[in-house]
């Protein structure tokens, strides 16, 4: 490096990154990537700079960093010289924390953007990641039809590629959903998928990910008891990745087995976890599934957060960024001044505050400030 090498070491940062990353090491692959990105930006190496930012992008969403994956996403986005294809994958990942969160205005024309360009490309990858954001959205929305649709797109992309790593997560997830609509085929197909890569890997990502899937098999089998086994496989084999919220999902469904199998106290601790992590990841719809059966089992979510917030935070479903963004409204700032005191993009701001206006239901800033003051969200530092 000291001998203006810099294309060749910032190679090797994103080598290292990258194979730390297919091992499921996203805390290693994150320093890896981060020390790229700084090395470039010392040495003037743009445009690989601006590829080390799409890789933090994507290990910031598997360490359930949303709201850091989101403010680099939109960095990318809004710089000019930045390539269609690296903004495109941005924002379909982008896309997909906003459908986990709820928020489908946001969430459908950024994954819609990604589908089109990866499928003019053959970028299979990316465009697996975007139809699996576009089935979330169709499956927040309860229109399964269109989801079933976006579904078959997900496969269809695997089956064209070569991955072994970013399909796990999508079919973990289509073997949860289809399980809650009674597909037992379709969870075969999920499951099968994961058998597949397990046969060419044995991280412990991928080995978690088959557990979750053959638990979900086996509970809509009508044997909780292997079900309580397997998910249970899989939250163990979980612990070993720094990825909340698959590790949530399978407390869900660990928690739905239990209660199942009428081990009550057990089901209420694992729902409980599962609440924890959803709350904060801001996965506010998975967040209402996992309350509903605390409810069905007499118990309710525990106040994690500080006393009356968590709550709150539920009652309007916003997420803790959306919450400081409409303190900063209550001051009465602008989205510039708002920014700066934040320390994100315009752009990004402007996103959110139409996050918030959308989830209070208001038309404009002075009524969402007063919904929020009705709703008590203003007594936390506003």
């Amino acid at each position: 490096m000291e001998q203006t090498l810099t294309g060749p070491a910032a190679e090797v940062f994103m080598r290292l990154g990258s194979a730390l990353e297919q091992a499921s090491d996203y805390s290693g692959s994150h320093a890896a990537y981060q020390g790229a990105a700084d090395y470039c930006d010392a040495q003037g190496q743009t445009a690989t700079g601006y590829v080390c930012q799409l890789c933090l992008v994507g290990v910031f969403w598997r360490l359930g960093e949303w709201d850091k994956c989101i403010e680099t996403g939109m960095g990318i986005v809004e710089t000019p010289e930045v390539s269609s294809f690296l903004s495109g994958v941005a924002r379909g990942v982008m896309g997909r924390i906003h459908a986990l969160r709820g928020e489908i205005e946001a969430a459908r024309p950024l994954m819609q953007e990604t589908s089109m360009m990866c499928r003019r490309m053959n970028y299979f990858n990316g465009l697996l990641i975007a139809e699996w954001g576009l089935a979330i959205a169709a499956a927040v929305e309860m229109n399964q039809a269109a989801a079933r649709e976006h579904w078959q797109q997900v496969i269809d992309a695997w089956e064209a590629s070569d991955d072994i790593h970013y399909g796990i997560e999508a079919f973990r997830w289509g073997a949860t959903q289809y399980a809650q609509w009674g597909d037992y085929d379709q969870v075969q197909v999920a499951t099968s998928a994961l058998g597949r890569i397990v046969a060419e890997t044995s991280n412990p990502e991928a080995l978690a990910g088959l557990a979750h899937g053959i638990g979900e098999s086996t509970l809509l089998e009508g044997d909780p008891v292997k079900a309580v086994g397997h998910f249970e496989q899989a939250a163990a084999l979980g612990e070993e990745i720094e990825a909340p919220f698959d590790q949530a999902c399978t407390r869900w469904r660990l928690g739905s087995a239990l209660a199942a199998n009428g081990e009550h106290d057990r089901a209420v601790n694992a729902l409980q976890q599962a609440n924890k992590a959803f709350i904060a990841l801001g996965a506010r719809p998975l967040q209402v599934e996992v309350e509903k059966e605390l409810i069905a089992l007499g118990s309710q979510a525990k106040p994690f957060l500080k006393k009356g917030v968590a709550r709150r935070l539920r009652q309007a479903g916003l997420t803790r960024r959306q919450l400081e963004v409409l303190g900063k409204l209550a001051q009465g700032m602008t989205n510039r001044q708002i920014a700066e005191e934040l320390v994100l993009s315009p752009r990004t701001v402007e996103m959110h505050v139409a996050n918030v206006l959308n989830k209070l239901g208001c038309n404009n800033r002075a009524e969402a400030v007063g919904r929020a003051a009705e709703l008590g969200l203003l007594q936390d530092g506003s």
